[in-house]
């Protein structure tokens, strides 16, 4: 319903009843996330991690944040920490390997991160659409439209995975399909 402020008073009102709580701190996180305020969700993230710092969710959403405000080898650690914690966690491998591949990094482990997420995780087109951009990554362009038209029938009109079928045609110098 996105009444933010509303949703903000009532967990800040819990935050005194309930300091003790690592799931308070995590909700106030998305909060803050979802209203752009990053500095105050990293906060929030951070205060539950001290908390509890094995929770994988305040772990994975403090990457997100991280992500956000560029601070990228931040972001790589707490996916590490996450995946640690969890290591069938598919959004964290996902997120880590679809995030080298983009930045053009660590295309290797990117693969293996990737293809682990696909295992656990086959029918989920956004992680096909990553094995297909560290693909298109490591020059391997057939593998990649593979990939990525396997994305599109799982999603449909993602406008992002269309952009990843395009670069990977552009690249190929096939401009018509």
């Amino acid at each position: 319903m996105e009444k933010y402020p509303e949703a903000i008073a009532y967990f800040e009102n819990l935050m005194k009843n309930l300091p003790e709580s690592p799931d308070v701190y995590l909700y106030m996180g998305i909060l803050y996330f979802q209203t752009n305020d990053y500095a105050k969700s990293e906060e929030m993230f951070k205060k539950g991690l001290a908390l509890s710092d094995k929770n994988v969710e305040l772990n994975f959403r403090l990457a997100m944040v991280y992500e956000k405000i560029r601070k990228y080898e931040e972001m790589f650690e707490q996916l590490k920490i996450t995946i640690g914690l969890d290591p069938d966690n598919v959004d964290a491998l996902n997120y880590l390997g679809y995030t080298y591949a983009d930045q053009g990094i660590n295309l290797d482990e990117a693969l293996e991160l990737i293809k682990k997420a696909v295992s656990l995780g086959p029918d989920n087109g956004y992680v096909r659409d990553s094995l297909g951009w560290v693909f298109y990554k490591k020059g391997l362009f057939d593998d990649a439209v593979r990939e990525i038209k396997k994305a599109l029938d799982l999603t449909k009109d993602d406008p992002v995975i269309y952009d990843h079928l395009g670069d990977v045609y552009l690249k190929m110098g096939d401009k018509i399909n």
